[in-house]
């Protein structure tokens, strides 16, 4: 555990693997050993650890192991399961920042706009004075071609931070 908090990763993964050797069954083991091999870009492997882990201990779950899984599975491509994982986190914690922001990432992705505006309006009932949030409703907005609205949204982002640089750099770009 201690090399895995110090971002020994190779080396977490290691003794993560020995230990399993001996103990197959420690759901707690195989789960930071896929922390491990997602820090090292094995996400596929990742994944499967993860999978495995969650079957063994369900409990895990609170962990964020939906999330961590999730990101593993977009880095990896399944873009799909991301999305599932993404949901199924934000299900186990409604106010998850992280897991809302990947999933309107992903769903960005795949094209789906209407899901990711959906995403990023709740984001924004969460956190309506974060310019970030108005910043993703604004680029979500943008993607769909509402130009009044995505930029009307990155404004707002800079009422509440003049020095939003995403928002400046967005506008900028939409004023070409």
């Amino acid at each position: 555990r201690l090399a895995l908090q110090l971002g020994k990763f190779s080396r977490a993964e290691d003794e993560y693997s020995e230990a399993l050797a001996t103990a197959p069954g420690n759901a707690e083991a195989i789960f930071e050993r896929g922390q491990a091999r997602a820090r090292l870009g094995r996400h596929a492997d990742a994944v499967g650890d993860f999978d495995k882990a969650l079957v063994l201990n369900t409990e895990l779950a609170a962990s964020g192991a939906f999330l961590m899984r999730g990101k593993a599975r977009f880095n990896s491509g399944d873009l799909t399961g991301a999305a599932n994982d993404f949901a199924a986190e934000i299900i186990r914690a409604p106010s998850a920042r992280s897991a809302r922001i990947w999933h309107i990432r992903t769903l960005s992705v795949l094209a789906d706009n209407d899901g990711a505006e959906a995403g990023a309006r709740k984001l924004l009932e969460l956190e309506p004075r974060a310019p970030r949030a108005h910043a993703i409703l604004g680029d979500v907005l943008l993607r769909k071609g509402d130009l009044a609205g995505g930029r009307a949204a990155h404004e707002r982002a800079l009422e509440l931070n003049p020095d939003y640089q995403p928002s400046l750099q967005r506008l900028q770009q939409v004023s070409r």
